[in-house]
């Protein structure tokens, strides 16, 4: 079964407008508009990156005992346990707001742990 994806998606998504036909499978290189290709070439490695998530530690809220907390940009896979250890010595205290930085430049990779959840003295 021949798909014509000039009659499926819109010309203005497709990066090569002509006459693109697959057979059973999509060419996902052929349906992205030029400026994620063009991100997409630029970070050859994003593969190893990716949002660190986890929880620290709050001392001083009957409320919580824990605050869920995340980076704020993708970080390398290879530095997610150098992350973990620092901030398994962190304690923070309320009240926590959703978006607050927690730390800022985290081991200098210049990427802030930022709070994901509220969190009031209680």
């Amino acid at each position: 079964m021949e798909i014509d994806l000039i009659d499926v998606i819109p010309k203005e998504y497709l990066k090569y407008n002509e006459g693109i036909t697959i057979n059973n499978t999509i060419d996902t290189k052929n349906i992205y508009n030029d400026e994620v290709a063009v991100e997409e070439d630029d970070n050859i490695n994003e593969y190893n990156k990716g949002i660190f998530t986890t929880v620290v530690r709050v001392k001083g809220s009957k409320e919580s005992n824990v605050v869920s907390i995340k980076t704020n940009k993708a970080v390398h896979k290879d530095t997610w346990i150098e992350i973990s250890k620092a901030l398994s010595r962190l304690r923070v205290g309320p009240p926590l707001k959703i978006g607050d930085v927690i730390c800022k430049n985290i081991l200098n990779t210049g990427v802030d742990i930022i709070c994901t959840r509220n969190v009031n003295r209680g």
